[in-house]
């Protein structure tokens, strides 16, 4: 389980540089990359449900 936690924990630190990168995007490239996005939550969405998500083991 440990190294379940710990992969998580990076899985957390990547999306959190993700976001930070995100918010460097200039609003064309945000378009551009929003059209393919995989997810029905933003970005920061995702982020706070991942802690939450490691905070319940």
């Amino acid at each position: 389980m440990d190294g379940f936690r710990r992969a998580v924990d990076d899985l957390i630190f990547s999306w959190s540089k993700v976001n930070e990168e995100w918010d460097e995007l200039d609003e064309d490239m945000k378009k551009f990359v929003i059209e393919n996005y995989p997810f029905n939550d933003d970005l920061r969405e995702v982020l706070h449900k991942l802690f939450d998500w490691r905070g319940s083991f």
